[in-house]
């Protein structure tokens, strides 16, 4: 059992394994001892046994180090060569198969789904594969319904009839929901594409030329040395192990990789020197594109990869949370900088701490955070008003149609979320609202009471 955060609980999980690199130089000096104590206090924090980070610029490695243990009851400390899942992250390498088999003229972006699936169910004839990558088909999210069962064994033919029976929630490509099961779906299309497993694909045509030695789809059932084990939290903040995961569910396309640091290293690596797709391509799956209306989604959201703009510098990144592990790759390409973290706990969240570790490098790349709040007043008033806005005001308060898009998007505000000033830029105040201590939305308000929303 873990310590809680604290002293000894830090010093129990969170100190760096042996196995570490760090450097320091002209490219970028990075003080061990500073990276180590965000790592370390996020560690404590949350619980997380053990953790991989990565942190790269311009192709220098940083940091190629890892943290705590990889496995609780053998006490095993944890290694940069230690495999840990992908979670959501693994979405990425899904859209860049689709790239791949798009370029080569195996599918195109606009297919029908029923193209490549000839058991699609008749109400997804409107679905196409750019959609799916967009989270913008209507799916139903598998993962938020009560009664699907992911420790069955699941084929594909039967995984396409039972999410086919469930209504689409909207009329494809009009809006955005995220939805793991446009994911899986694009992983039969990479198989019935490409004439091989998704599992197959994957190794030889994305891992291996990218020079990903251990990188390989999860499968529960092989022995594989130096898998991490990894863990859920109970009631009470402690790690458990994992509800159990079909051996199907977890080879799935939404998130189903597992990886270590050096994996880590090459992708980065050969997507920034656009190795396994053009430049064209990459900067598809990393921008949003307009629905009909000509709005903008809220998570400015591409194709396995959302686009965000923090104090001015462009931060193209994405989360994963499955089976035990978290997961989060980041990358400022304009800055030459990356930045990839993993747990070995689901809710390690590393997406809530991993980026300050680029505001070491340049105070400019920091995500933002709270600061002095020397007018309270207008705090409590502009969080009075983001509440009216977010709950149905946006259709009177002077707002534009992209506002209001986005705030039927984003949703109420519910109690237990924080509104803490994070910024004074010109006329607008910034603030971040925050749950559980990590920020994921950003709201800029003027003086006149106008809003708009960003992701953290």
């Amino acid at each position: 059992m873990l310590a809680s955060a604290g002293a000894a609980g830090a010093a129990l999980i969170a100190g760096p394994s042996i196995a570490a690199t760090l450097a320091d130089g002209p490219a970028g000096a990075l003080s061990e001892t500073a990276v180590d104590a965000i790592v370390t206090r996020a560690m404590a924090e949350r619980n997380i046994p053990g953790a991989l980070l990565v942190v790269m610029l311009k192709g220098r490695v940083l940091v190629r180090k890892a943290y705590g243990l990889s496995h609780l009851e053998l006490a095993a400390p944890a290694r940069p060569e230690h495999l840990y899942g992908s979670g959501s992250t693994g979405k990425m390498f899904t859209a860049t198969a689709i790239m791949q088999l798009a370029a080569a003229g195996r599918l195109r972006l606009d297919d029908p789904v029923a193209r490549h699936l000839p058991r699609a169910p008749a109400g997804w004839a409107g679905i196409t594969i750019d959609q799916m990558m967009r989270h913008r088909a209507g799916l139903k999210d598998y993962d938020d319904v009560p009664d699907f069962r992911i420790a069955l064994e699941w084929t594909p033919d039967a995984f396409i009839d039972a999410v086919g029976a469930w209504p689409l929630e909207y009329a494809p490509g009009t809006k955005f929901r995220y939805s793991n099961t446009g994911y899986v779906l694009l992983g039969f299309i990479v198989a019935q594409a490409s004439g091989m497993s998704f599992a197959d694909y994957m190794k030889r045509h994305v891992f291996a030329p990218a020079g990903m030695a251990s990188a390989r789809v999860d499968d529960i059932y092989a022995i594989l040395p130096g898998r991490a084990q990894g863990y859920a939290s109970d009631e009470a903040g402690q790690p458990r192990r994992p509800d159990p995961v079909s051996r199907s569910i977890n080879q799935f396309g939404d998130g189903s990789l597992l990886f270590n640091a050096d994996d880590l290293i090459a992708w980065e690596g050969a997507v920034a020197a656009n190795r396994l797709i053009s430049a064209e391509a990459q900067r598809a799956i990393e921008t949003a594109t307009p629905f009909p209306d000509g709005n903008y989604p809220l998570e400015n959201y591409g194709a396995g990869l959302a686009t965000r703009m923090v104090r001015g510098h462009r931060l193209v990144a994405h989360s994963g949370v499955w089976n035990g592990f978290g997961a989060w790759i980041g990358r400022w390409p304009d800055d030459g900088l990356a930045i990839m973290a993993c747990t070995n706990l689901e809710r390690g969240y590393p997406a809530g701490w991993a980026p300050r570790i680029a505001g070491l490098i340049d105070p400019a790349l920091a995500p933002y955070e709270p600061i002095a709040d020397s007018d309270p007043a207008r705090t409590r008033a502009d969080r009075a008003r983001l509440a009216r806005h977010l709950a149905g005001g946006y259709a009177s308060d002077g707002s534009t149609a992209q506002q209001r898009a986005h705030a039927v998007e984003r949703g109420p505000l519910a109690d237990d979320e924080q509104v803490q000033l994070v910024a004074i830029e010109g006329a607008e105040r910034l603030y971040g609202i925050a749950r559980g201590g990590y920020m994921d939305w950003i709201v800029a308000i003027d003086r006149r009471g106008r809003i708009r929303l960003s992701g953290a």
